[in-house]
C-alpha cells in the first residue's frame, strides 16, 4: 500500500521549503485494513461512474447499460416515481446514486485486494487464476481439473498459484448466512485438497488464505484440516517464516512430468 506524506526539504542553509509530496510504501498496514481501503475506493469509483453515466445519458443521449436501466425501471415501479425523477436524484444526491451503483463486493474486489497485498506488500510471486474459461482450475474427485463446470462434486475455481501452491482466497467480514456460505466453500476446498493429497504423491500444496473478522473465532474449524501439504493461513502469515517461493508450478500434463491434470 502506498501512502503520501508531506516532508520538509532543505534548499538553503537553515531554510526549508514545506509540502513536497513523497510517496513511500507503508509496510505496517494489515491485510484487513488494506482490503477495506480498496473496497471503499472501488465503491466510490462505482458511485462516480454511475453519476457520470446518468449525466451522459441526460446530456448526450448515451444509452444506459441494461442492468442500470433495469434497476431504474424496478425502482420506478416499486415507488411509483417517474424515470426523470430518479435520474435527477442520481445526479444531485450521492446517497440516491449509491442505490444504483455496482457493489465492490460483487466484483471480486476483496480477492483482487488480497492478491495486491500478497504481491506488493508481502512481495510474493502470486499469480491469479481465471475464474472461468479454459485455464480455470477446480478440485474434483481428488484431481485438479481444467475448465470443468461447477458441480456438486467440484470445488469453486481456485484463485491463484504461488510456486507449487494453489491458493483459495476468502475475505469474510461479520457473521450470518452469507458468511456461513463462504465458510462452506472453504470446507469443500479443504476436503477436496485432502482427497488430492491422499491420491497424489507430489509437491503440490493447497493453501486456504482466510482474511477478515469472521475467521478470528472460527479458525480452529479450518485448521483441523492442516497437514504439511494443506495449509490454513492469512495473507499476513502465509510464507512469513518460509523461503521465498520457487518458480511457478509448471503446468503438469501428459508430458510425463508429475501427475496429470485432467482437462
Amino acid at each position: 500500500m502506498r501512502k503520501k506524506y508531506y516532508i520538509m526539504i532543505r534548499k538553503k542553509p537553515n531554510r526549508f521549503t514545506l509540502f513536497k509530496e513523497k510517496e513511500i510504501n507503508d509496510m505496517s498496514i494489515s491485510v484487513n485494513e488494506h482490503i477495506e481501503q480498496v473496497i471503499i475506493r472501488k465503491d466510490r469509483e462505482n458511485l462516480e461512474h454511475t453519476k457520470a453515466s446518468a449525466m451522459e445519458h441526460l446530456e448526450l443521449g448515451t444509452p444506459l447499460v441494461d442492468k442500470f436501466e433495469e434497476k431504474i425501471g424496478k425502482f420506478c415501479a416499486r415507488y411509483n416515481m417517474l424515470r426523470g425523477q430518479v435520474i435527477g436524484s442520481i445526479l444531485s444526491d450521492s446517497v440516491a446514486a449509491s442505490k444504483f451503483a455496482k457493489s465492490a463486493n460483487r466484483q471480486r474486489t476483496a480477492e483482487i485486494a488480497q492478491f495486491s497485498y500478497l504481491r506488493e506488500v508481502r512481495k510474493l510471486n502470486v499469480k491469479p487464476l481465471p475464474s472461468c474459461g479454459k485455464e480455470s482450475i477446480r478440485l474434483r474427485n481428488g484431481d485438479l481439473v481444467y475448465s470443468a463446470p461447477k458441480t456438486v462434486d467440484a470445488t469453486k475455481t481456485l484463485d491463484a498459484t504461488c510456486g507449487n501452491d494453489f491458493l483459495f482466497c476468502k475475505y469474510t467480514q461479520g457473521s450470518g448466512g452469507a458468511q456461513d456460505n463462504q465458510a462452506t466453500d472453504v470446507i469443500n476446498f479443504l476436503e477436496a485438497a485432502r482427497e488430492y493429497v491422499a491420491k497424489h504423491d507430489d509437491k503440490v500444496r493447497f493453501v486456504a488464505i482466510l482474511d477478515g473478522t469472521y475467521y478470528d473465532k472460527r479458525r480452529f474449524i479450518f485448521t483441523d484440516y492442516q497437514t504439511d501439504r494443506i495449509l490454513v493461513e492469512t495473507s499476513d502469515s502465509y510464507r512469513r517464516y518460509a523461503k521465498k517461493p520457487t518458480n511457478l508450478l509448471t503446468k503438469i500434463g501428459p508430458s510425463g512430468k508429475g501427475k496429470s491434470i485432467s482437462r
